[in-house]
C-alpha cells in the first residue's frame, strides 16, 4: 500500500474523531452535505490559477481522487494553482469564528481533501529554497 493510500486513510479516520470532539453532531452533518459543493469550488479555484498562470493541464478521475495534472516549469507556478483554494479554508474558518461551527467542521474537512496539494507545495518549496 503506498503512502498517498495510506495517508487517505489515516486522514479519513482521523477527521471525524476530531471533529466529534470539538463540534456537535448537527454541524458535522450540516458541513458533510456541503462538502460537494465546496469540493467543486476547490477544483474551479485550482482551475482559475492554472488558466491565470498559463499552464498546461488536464482533469483526471481516478478512483476516490478528481483533480487536475499540470506541466509547470517554475516550482511557484504549482504552489499559487495547489494553494489558491484554502482561500476557502481560511473563509471557513472566519466564519467558524464567528459562530458558524458548520463553518469550522468545513475548514478541517477542506483541509483533510486538501492534504496533498498542501504537502506538494511543501515539498516544491522546500526544493526551491534549497538550490
Amino acid at each position: 500500500m503506498g503512502r498517498e493510500v495510506l495517508t487517505y486513510i489515516l486522514t479519513g479516520m482521523a477527521i471525524p474523531a476530531i471533529m466529534s470532539v470539538f463540534l456537535d453532531l448537527s454541524s458535522i452533518q450540516i458541513a458533510a452535505m456541503c462538502l460537494p459543493l465546496i469540493a467543486l469550488v476547490h477544483e474551479l479555484m485550482h482551475l482559475l490559477a492554472i488558466r491565470l498562470l498559463g499552464l498546461e493541464y488536464r482533469f483526471e478521475v481516478s478512483g476516490l481522487k478528481v483533480g487536475f495534472i499540470v506541466r509547470f516549469s517554475k516550482p511557484s507556478h504549482y504552489i499559487v494553482a495547489a494553494l489558491l483554494p484554502q482561500a476557502i479554508t481560511v473563509s471557513m474558518l472566519v466564519l467558524g469564528f464567528a459562530g458558524m461551527s458548520f463553518c469550522t467542521a468545513l475548514a478541517v474537512m477542506h483541509l483533510a481533501i486538501s492534504c496533498e496539494d498542501i504537502v506538494k507545495s511543501v515539498k516544491y518549496a522546500i526544493r526551491s529554497c534549497t538550490r
